[in-house]
């Protein structure tokens, strides 16, 4: 049996859609123009989550010694990261959001689903 097919790092290479849900309900998002609010996400397991991970242990060293504003902000960058781009309606009160760093700092619910999608290799499975 050829195994290439598991492949998970190639596999989680190839950025996902992620259709935001509303955090209360679980319903995908729909805008005014019944288009869905998306982020493109690489999976955990790509080189491109390897290379973040190496990069926040570069800049901010140990977890145990951040502040919590620290936390935050790496944990919103090594997000942004896994990020290839948004759709620009996902706005906040001034409109679109200029990076997804910012976004993910403002809206940790984003945040949440995000990380729990690039998490799930299910996502990232090149046979479904």
């Amino acid at each position: 049996m050829k195994i290439d097919k598991f492949n998970v790092q190639k596999a989680c290479s190839v950025p996902k859609k992620l259709s935001l849900v509303d955090p209360f309900s679980r319903e995908t998002l729909i805008d005014e123009e019944d288009r869905t609010l998306d982020i493109f996400v690489y999976g955990i397991k790509s080189s491109i989550a390897r290379n973040a991970i190496k990069e926040r242990d570069r800049k901010y060293g140990n977890i145990k010694k951040m502040t919590p504003e620290q936390q935050t902000k790496s944990g919103a960058e090594f997000l942004a990261a896994l990020t290839q781009g948004f759709t620009e309606n996902i706005e906040d009160d001034n409109g679109a959001y200029k990076s997804a760093v910012d976004m993910y700092i403002e809206q940790d619910w984003i945040a949440e689903q995000v990380q729990d999608f690039a998490m799930n290799l299910d996502n990232f499975d090149p046979n479904a």
